[in-house]
């Protein structure tokens, strides 16, 4: 039963791989085939052929700012060449600050090699541009309260919690760092928050646990 939607999907691939070396031939100069070809093969785990592809896009066009998000994204699944990914994002962020792929890539990345510091300057920066990104604000705040922030790591989740105010998740993390502080009416509330939010069989009794 499984086959038939595999199958379609390989089809798809097939089509659109097609397609874009048609479109390499009509206009041999453009970047964005290249491009697309190489996000195909990524997506085929054909990593290799992919990275020559990202390559050829930017030596077509050095300004294609996707090509070279891409390329840094296939570069940081191996380890030992994030760091060269994180040069890539940054090269993008010089050409355009406002480009958020690259900036929340570098974000992981330096959070990825425990550079916390420079990757909660990059979460803000994020946040000075986009207020309501809940994943840049949570991301944040876990930085926060791992370099010993607690005050500051609430703070954020309390505002992540303003955007979504329904999420179970948030206001679990709320508790567990106000408990931490040793606030325990604050902690209390906030479990009982999440208990509201929450419709997890489990996480329900996690949460009446910690309200114990």
């Amino acid at each position: 039963m499984r086959s038939k939607p595999i199958g379609r999907r390989l089809n798809r691939n097939k089509e659109a791989e097609v397609a874009y070396r048609q479109a390499v031939a009509l206009s041999p100069d453009l970047a964005e085939p290249y491009n697309a070809l190489g996000y195909l093969h990524a997506a085929l785990g054909k990593a290799v052929e992919a990275e020559r592809l990202y390559r050829q896009a930017l030596a077509k066009d050095a300004g294609l700012l996707s090509a070279r998000q891409n390329l840094g994204a296939l570069l940081a699944q191996n380890s030992q060449r994030l760091p060269d990914a994180i040069e890539l994002w940054r090269e993008n962020l010089a050409k355009d600050a406002d480009y958020l792929p690259s900036r929340l890539s570098l974000a992981r990345g330096l959070a990825r090699l425990g550079r916390d510091s420079e990757a909660m300057e990059q979460y803000t920066a994020i946040l000075a541009r986009k207020r309501d990104y809940v994943a840049a604000r949570l991301a944040l705040a876990e930085l926060k309260a791992k370099s010993g922030d607690t005050g500051g790591a609430i703070a954020d989740l309390r505002e992540a919690a303003q955007t979504q105010p329904g999420s179970a998740q948030i206001y679990e993390q709320i508790g567990d760092l106000e408990k931490a502080r040793g606030d325990a009416a604050q902690a209390a509330q906030a479990y009982q928050t999440a208990l509201r939010n929450s419709q997890d069989r489990s996480a329900r009794k996690r949460l009446r646990a910690k309200l114990k």
